[in-house]
Parts: structure tokens; C-alpha cells; sequence
């Protein structure tokens, strides 16, 4: 059973690595496959913060309140998933050929980000809707975006709400964002809300075991921990989850 395993683990991970060397580039898939159609949507279910309840609610945010640096998280598909997850066992196996392999966040990007033409198909989507776009970090697996609470009803159909918190003021989505059906592909959630502390991150956890990039071979740097899907209520990420996110040590 062991070995069938271990023969599994290398497969994967040559699926990825061994047919595209650095030096080539990777043909990602697309997975925005239709027309980005408003009117068809889907919802990003426990995309709400924990603390955006009820009892907390004091109305409606004003329409013209900015709303700084929300993040669109970006998912692999599934074999890019099934690849990092062999990839991120094999780079702590001692017996593993992968055995500290590390990634540049380009080169992370390249393999388990998404596709270019559907990147653009997202921030096109997102400047169309009027909010300001950062540009895309190299691991190219979140968006970072900002604009007005009204921008973002609009955009998101959640209504944004002001919350009265043990006396501190934040502002948050009161429901569940819906984004459009052709982007619930490669959308892995949406981090609305500014002003909450996002911590503890229940929707997407960070494994202790990460990928290191080197900028020397003196000088490791973290760019990526193994996420990890949860259940949840929250409305976004934790803080160090939205850092690594970013493409940020």
C-alpha cells in the first residue's frame, strides 16, 4: 500500500513539474468557459464575518464609504490542487526527489495559479463594475480590489452593513456575496469586509508546512502555506492568510 502510494505521490507531482521545466512555459487551463452574465449567479457561501450578526447590526452603510483592499480569492482547479498537495508532502519527504524543490512565486503561479485569459476575464469583470485593481501578485491566486460600499452591493448583490462591536465601529457584508455563475469556476471566496479582524480564519486554513522560495540560496523566503477548504461562517481570511494571498512573506 505504501508503495502504491508513493508511486501516486510521484505521479502527481510529475503531472506538474516533469513535463513543464522552468524554462518552459505551462499551458493552463481555462476555466471561464462562458459569457460573465450578471443575471446568472451563484453565492460564496461562509464568506460572512462571524461578528456580522444581528444584534451587532446598526444599518446600512453610507453608499460613498470607501472600502480599502477587499480580496477575490482565486482557486486551482482540481488536478492543480491534487499536484500542490503532493508537492507540498514531497518538498518535507527527506526520501522524496522533491525534497526542498523550492518555487519562485512565478514560477508557483505558472503551475497552480489560473489561467492568464481567465485572470483578465476577472479584473476586466471587476473594473467594469468600477472598483480600483492592484496588480495581481505573481502566485496569481487572489485579487485584491477597492471601491465604494455601493460598488460593491452592486457588484456582490450583499448588502454592506455597519457594526457596533464592544464599542468599535466595522463595516462588513450582512449576507452571503454572489458573484456571476461563469466565475464560480475559479472563485474560491471573497474577503468583503475591511475593518473586522479576521482572525481566527476558519474558511481557509494554513497548514505549517509551506513552499519557500529563495531569492538566495542564503535567504529563504515563505510565499505560499497549504490552504486548506473549511466549512465556515466568516467572511473572508485570516491576516496572515490574506498576506500570503498577496504573494506577501
Amino acid at each position: 500500500m505504501a508503495i502504491r502510494a508513493r508511486i501516486f505521490l510521484i505521479s502527481a507531482i510529475c503531472a506538474v513539474l516533469c513535463f513543464f521545466p522552468a524554462s518552459a512555459p505551462t499551458q493552463t487551463r481555462h476555466r471561464i468557459t462562458r459569457q460573465i452574465d450578471d443575471n446568472v449567479r451563484v453565492t460564496l457561501r461562509g464568506n460572512r464575518h462571524p461578528l456580522a450578526r444581528p444584534e451587532f447590526d446598526t444599518g446600512r452603510t453610507a453608499p460613498e464609504s470607501r472600502m480599502e483592499r477587499m480580496v477575490l480569492v482565486l482557486k486551482p482547479d482540481p488536478a492543480q490542487q491534487n499536484a500542490l498537495e503532493a508537492l507540498l508532502d514531497a518538498q518535507q519527504d527527506p526520501d522524496s526527489r522533491f525534497y526542498h524543490q523550492w518555487l519562485t512565486p512565478e514560477r508557483f503561479g505558472e503551475l497552480f495559479g489560473i489561467s492568464d485569459t481567465d485572470l483578465q476575464q476577472v479584473v476586466q469583470w471587476l473594473e467594469d463594475k468600477g472598483f480600483t485593481v492592484e496588480p495581481v501578485p505573481a502566485g496569481r491566486n487572489s485579487v485584491l480590489f477597492s471601491g465604494t460600499a455601493a460598488q460593491l452591493e452592486s457588484a456582490f448583490h450583499a448588502e454592506i452593513h455597519v457594526y457596533n462591536t464592544r464599542g468599535q465601529i466595522h463595516h462588513a457584508n450582512a449576507t452571503d456575496p454572489e458573484i456571476p455563475e461563469a466565475l464560480g469556476e475559479i472563485a474560491g471566496g471573497a474577503s468583503l469586509c475591511t475593518t473586522f479582524t479576521l482572525s481566527p480564519c476558519t474558511r481557509w486554513r494554513y497548514h505549517r508546512r509551506r513552499i519557500l522560495h529563495r531569492n538566495t540560496p542564503q535567504a529563504p523566503a515563505i510565499i505560499w502555506r497549504r490552504p486548506i477548504l473549511r466549512r465556515s461562517t466568516t467572511s473572508g481570511l485570516c491576516t496572515t492568510a490574506l498576506r500570503m494571498a498577496a504573494g506577501k512573506p
